[in-house]
């Protein structure tokens, strides 16, 4: 299912709404980035 484009982009929106509800830039940048990661069907680590 992590393949599935679903499920990538309904992850990589929850990574977006959990930045934007981050108050510091270093971690609101790494969830941008795993939102990233996650729409393009790749692991974030």
């Amino acid at each position: 299912a992590a393949g599935d484009a679903q499920v990538q982009k309904g992850v990589a929106a929850l990574y977006e709404r959990r930045a934007d509800g981050e108050d510091g830039l270093m971690s609101e940048n790494l969830y941008r980035s795993a939102s990233v990661y996650a729409a393009k069907g790749r692991p974030f680590s």
